[in-house]
C-alpha cells in the first residue's frame, strides 16, 4: 500500500479505510478525538502506512515574536505574490486566526500601495462575525469574492490562496472551551482525561484502551505536558495537523495537487510552529477571553477595537464540513482518504453511529 497523506474522520471512526480493518484503539481515539489522525511523531500504530508531511520540529530559541512573525509571512507573500504575478484570494471567516491573517498582508500590501492585489473570500456569516471589522477595513476598500457553505468550489488556484488554518493548532483546542472557566483545563490530565473520555465514549474499559494507546505518544511531546489544558493542545498539534493541512484540498474536489501547491495556510509556518512550542506561557492568561491574546493584540494594534480585543472568544467558524455543508450534501457521509498521489478516494455510506462533538 502507498503511504496515505490524509484520512478523514468518517474514515477513522468507521473504521475501515477501504477493504481495511483499522486497529481498535486508533479507532476509539478518533472517535474520542473526532479526527482522522495522522501522527506527526510517527509513533501510533494506525494501521495503515502513512507519510507525515511536516514532522515535529525541534523547539529551539528564538527572538521572534508573534509579532514578527506575522507580519514577516504578510511581507513574504506579498513578495511572492509581485514576483509571480499572481493576485492573493484570502479565507476570511471573520474570526480571530483569518482577521490576522487578512491584517498581516494589508499591512504588508498597503506599504507598497498593493492592496488591489488582496481579494477577500466571504460569506455572511464572516460579516455576522466582524461586521465592524468588515466595514471599516473590507467594505469599498478591498475586492470582495461572496460566496455560500461549501467555500471550496469557489477557489481559484490559478491565485495564491491564504488561510488562516493551523491557527487552533498553535494555541490548543476549542474543545477547551467547556474547561477553562471551571479551572478543569488547569487540573492534571492523567487524572481527568480518563473521566472526559469515558463522557464522550460512554465505556469505562475503552477510555482505558485510549489511554493505554496514547500514553508513548504524550511522552514524545518536546515539551512538559501536565495539564487538560496542556494535552489538548497537544493532541491538537501533533495528531490533527495534517488534517487540518488536507482538508482544503481534499473538499476542492479536483485539481488537488496544484490546489495543494498553491495552498498557504498561515500559521503552518515552522516559525509559528517553534513559536508555540516554546511559548506556551502566552496562548491564554486567566480566563477564556484571554484565549489567542497575542493574536488578538495583533488585531487591536491595528483596528485599536478595544472591545474585539476584550471581549472576542474563539468561535467555531470552520470553512469546512459545516452544518450549512451537511445541508447542501445531505446526510450522507463520505469517507475519504488520500493516498501520496494526490487522488481522494471517497466512500459514501450512512453511519448508523454519530461520533461528532
Amino acid at each position: 500500500m502507498r503511504d496515505i497523506l490524509y484520512v478523514n474522520p468518517y474514515v477513522a471512526t468507521g473504521g475501515r479505510l477501504g477493504t481495511l480493518q483499522l486497529p481498535e484503539p486508533y479507532v476509539l481515539a478518533a472517535r474520542f478525538f473526532f479526527c482522522g489522525m495522522i501522527d506527526r511523531t510517527g509513533t501510533l500504530d494506525t494501521g495503515f502506512p502513512y507519510r507525515v508531511m511536516d514532522p515535529i520540529p525541534k523547539a529551539t530559541n528564538s527572538p521572534l515574536t508573534f509579532e514578527d512573525i506575522s507580519d514577516a509571512i504578510g511581507e513574504e507573500l506579498i513578495d511572492r505574490a509581485l514576483t509571480d504575478n499572481k493576485e492573493i484570494q484570502v479565507l476570511w471567516s471573520g474570526g480571530i486566526d483569518s482577521t490576522l491573517v487578512l491584517i498581516a498582508l494589508l499591512k504588508a500590501a498597503e506599504r507598497r500601495g498593493k492592496t488591489d492585489l488582496i481579494e477577500v473570500v466571504l460569506t455572511i456569516d464572516s460579516i455576522q462575525e466582524y461586521s465592524e471589522f468588515y466595514a471599516q477595513h473590507i467594505h469599498n476598500r478591498l475586492r470582495i469574492r461572496p460566496v455560500a457553505h461549501p467555500v471550496f468550489g469557489y477557489l481559484d488556484d490559478d491565485k495564491i490562496i491564504v488561510t488562516g488554518e493551523h491557527g487552533d493548532q498553535l494555541f490548543g483546542s476549542d474543545y477547551l472551551a467547556k474547561f477553562v472557566p471551571t479551572g478543569t483545563a488547569w487540573l492534571p490530565y492523567k487524572d481527568v482525561l480518563p473521566l472526559i473520555i469515558t463522557g464522550k465514549l460512554g465505556d469505562p474499559d475503552q477510555a482505558d484502551v485510549v489511554m493505554d494507546y496514547l500514553r508513548p505518544q504524550i511522552a514524545k511531546a518536546p515539551v512538559l505536558i501536565e495539564t487538560v489544558f496542556d494535552l489538548f493542545w497537544w493532541l491538537n498539534f501533533s495528531l490533527k495537523w495534517q488534517h487540518v493541512t488536507f482538508r482544503t484540498v481534499i473538499y476542492r474536489r479536483k485539481n488537488h495537487r496544484k490546489t495543494y501547491d498553491t495552498l498557504c495556510h498561515f500559521f503552518r509556518d515552522p516559525r509559528f510552529q517553534n513559536w508555540s512550542l516554546t511559548n506556551r506561557d502566552k496562548v491564554i492568561g486567566g480566563d477564556w477571553d484571554s484565549y489567542k491574546y497575542v493574536a488578538k493584540q495583533y488585531i487591536f494594534d491595528y483596528t485599536n477595537d478595544e472591545r474585539y480585543f476584550r471581549h472576542k472568544r474563539k468561535e467555531v467558524s470552520l470553512w469546512g464540513y459545516s452544518q450549512e455543508t451537511e445541508r447542501n450534501w445531505g446526510r450522507l457521509r463520505e469517507a475519504i482518504y488520500m493516498f501520496d498521489d494526490f487522488h481522494p478516494h471517497h466512500d459514501v455510506y450512512a453511519l448508523k453511529d454519530d461520533w461528532e462533538h
